[in-house]
Parts: structure tokens; C-alpha cells; sequence
């Protein structure tokens, strides 16, 4: 008799692990991972993209030796008005990382003094507008 007992007690627990595991197999949504590496690898191909065409560019505000100064963000500035770029809210700027560090140490960049609290570039998103440009 406790023979019979323990087996319908292993039936029992065997039948529960299972729909447990059951339950694991589909608890995780695995079209939303399959889409989310989809959209990264499409983010990788365009930034490709972005920057093979931004390399053929022959406009440069300085010479890429000394970093990203005032200076050059200015000049830049200056090139996209000169090239009647409309200053609407629509003009975008690639920032690498080493760039965006570079940013960070002009003053008028980073400094709630000069561009408020609201939007200072460590606050909410890394996107930051300055100078009209995000």
C-alpha cells in the first residue's frame, strides 16, 4: 500500500513539475526578442550606412586631430547657415562617443547657466538640442 501511495505521490508532483515547466516555455514572448535583435540589426545597418555617406562628405568645419572644440560646433554652425540649411527644429547632428565627451567640457554645453536646467545633456535621453541642432 505505501508502495501505491509514493508512486500516485511521484505521479502527482512529476505531472505538477511538468506543467511548471510548461508554463516557463511559455511565459517568455519570444516574438518580441526576435523583433527587438531585428530592429538592433537594422539600427547597426543604417548607422553603416549613415556614416559611409558622411564620409564622402568634403565639408569640414577643422581638422579632426584636435577633437570637437567651440570653435568647430560654431564654424559647423556657421557652414549650415551659409549652405541655407533652414534652422527649424529639423537639423540633426551624428555625436560619437569621444565627440559627446568633448561636449561635455564646453562650458556652454553642459551648464545650466547657459542652456537651463531642463536641458542639460545628462538629464532625461543623451539627445540634447543646441545651437537649433539635436
Amino acid at each position: 500500500m505505501n508502495k501505491e501511495r509514493n508512486q500516485r505521490l511521484v505521479y502527482n508532483f512529476s505531472e505538477n513539475w511538468a506543467d511548471s515547466l510548461d508554463e516557463l516555455k511559455t511565459a517568455h514572448d519570444e516574438r518580441s526578442v526576435i523583433a527587438r535583435a531585428g530592429e538592433y540589426a537594422l539600427g547597426r545597418k543604417t548607422d553603416e550606412l549613415i556614416t559611409e555617406q558622411l564620409d564622402t562628405s568634403m565639408n569640414y568645419s577643422g581638422a579632426g586631430k584636435d577633437g570637437l572644440t567651440k570653435a568647430k560646433v560654431l564654424t559647423a554652425f556657421e557652414m549650415l547657415g551659409d549652405a541655407d540649411v533652414p534652422d527649424d527644429g529639423e537639423r540633426y547632428a551624428v555625436v560619437g562617443w569621444k565627440q559627446w565627451s568633448d561636449l561635455l567640457g564646453i562650458e556652454e554645453f553642459a551648464h545650466a547657466d547657459y542652456i537651463g536646467d531642463g536641458d542639460l545633456p545628462w538629464k532625461g535621453t543623451q539627445a540634447k538640442r543646441w545651437l537649433g541642432t539635436l
